[in-house]
């Protein structure tokens, strides 16, 4: 077998080789997960903290009308009450009670009235807050993709220069020799032949007789490794 043929078929696994790597860098790429999960996390707190306040406004606008309702009702009552109008002792007295449970209930109102004002005001500064991070975990987002994109890109554009020099080089190749490798590549882990080093397989490390390295060496034959079944090539 000429040492020339078997070089240009290392040549090929050297391109292959070179091509797996790619595609693994390719596979491997940082596609912005975290930075996507934070940003997804950032918008529903963001989301939460818009519902919280939503919900405080509607509450305060039922219990300002709620307010409403019993200062109309209390002071209906009052005026009653005072008015002169009820004779009646147990009338009165009924009267005088409910005047009284409203004004309760008045003022149970006006303190969670004023409580919502301050939770109100809690809750739009978490919002703003919740906001700004959003926007800052967007900006991320939207960085670490348009990187990932680049970084893909480029990973490809060489891919693609490389997988060109590998069919150059594998059509200079003799069918059956190319087939041979191929069916080895695909043994051996993507690594169909060897060179040999200092009397070594370079896959394995074993080391290998004499006679096979002579028989690369006047092209005699097409030797494998005893070991590891992939073909040689010697300089």
């Amino acid at each position: 077998m000429n040492p020339e043929a078997l070089k240009q078929v290392y040549l090929v696994q050297e391109l292959d080789t070179q091509i797996s790597q790619l595609r693994y860098r390719l596979n491997h790429l940082d596609r912005g997960e975290r930075e996507q999960a934070e940003r997804d996390q950032a918008q529903d707190d963001f989301h939460r903290a818009q519902q919280r306040q939503k919900q405080l406004h509607i509450e305060l606008t039922d219990r300002e009308l709620e307010l409403k309702s019993v200062e109309d009702k209390k002071k209906k009552f009052e005026t009653r009450l005072f008015a002169g109008t009820i004779l009646n002792p147990k009338e009165l007295d009924a009267t005088r009670k409910e005047v009284e449970a409203l004004a309760r209930q008045r003022e149970h109102l006006d303190e969670r009235i004023l409580n919502l004002w301050d939770e109100i005001e809690a809750a739009k500064q978490a919002t703003e807050k919740a906001e700004k991070k959003l926007n800052a975990t967007q900006t991320l987002c939207t960085k670490k993709l348009a990187e990932y994109q680049r970084q893909k890109d480029e990973l490809q554009r060489t891919l693609h220069a490389l997988q060109r020099k590998r069919d150059e080089a594998a059509a200079v190749v003799h069918p059956d020799l190319l087939q041979r490798y191929e069916r080895s590549r695909k043994k051996h882990n993507g690594v169909g032949i060897a060179k040999v080093y200092d009397g070594t397989c370079e896959a394995c490390g074993m080391t290998l007789p004499v006679s096979t390295i002579e028989a690369l060496r006047d092209g005699s034959q097409l030797a494998t490794c005893d070991a590891c079944a992939r073909l040689l090539c010697i300089e």
